[in-house]
């Protein structure tokens, strides 16, 4: 997919979801909701876990441990989701932690899939650091018009006006 309109399609889709998708989480794991119980209907599950630099270097007592941490989960704990991915920036790195079912796969499968994984970020990494060298791109929700008008719409009124001449308030 062309990485422009893909990076776009994400964004304004992550801007759609209430409270960046806390509510799900208090509905179905908290509080129970029957209409959320049930089967999950996904094999994959993504977590970003955010940036722990921010954690660790905000107060004096509290820093990261040089020991191994062991595995997190226990290897014969059953778990519904076939492929777990993890991650998280600490020391200024993103660490990408891969889990599996070794019912569903063999581990030169996950290692094929994070490779072409890592090539795929990479390459939108690399194009967005491109595109930020010539200018800002903007989406309908960095206007709060995303429920109003969608993004080429939005590409076309930019690009047919001078925007060095809009003011910003």
């Amino acid at each position: 997919a062309d990485a422009d309109k893909l990076i776009k399609d994400v964004k304004e889709d992550l801007r759609k979801v209430a409270d960046k998708g806390l509510g799900f989480g208090v509905l179905k794991y908290i509080n129970k909701v029957d209409a959320l119980q049930g089967n999950d209907p996904w094999d994959v599950m993504f977590n970003y876990l955010g940036q722990f630099d921010q954690a660790v270097n905000s107060v004096d007592w509290f820093s990261y441990a040089n020991e191994d941490s062991g595995e997190s989960v226990n290897k014969t704990q059953f778990s519904p989701v076939k492929i777990t991915i993890n991650s998280y920036i600490i020391a200024g790195e993103l660490i990408i932690n891969w889990s599996f079912s070794n019912k569903h796969y063999i581990e030169t499968t996950i290692n094929d899939l994070s490779l072409k994984y890592m090539t795929c970020l990479s390459q939108l990494i690399d194009h967005c650091l491109e595109q930020a060298k010539s200018k800002t791109i903007f989406t309908p929700a960095d206007y709060g018009l995303g429920a109003e008008i969608n993004y080429q719409e939005l590409d076309r009124f930019l690009d047919d006006n001078d925007t060095d001449n809009i003011m910003s308030f």
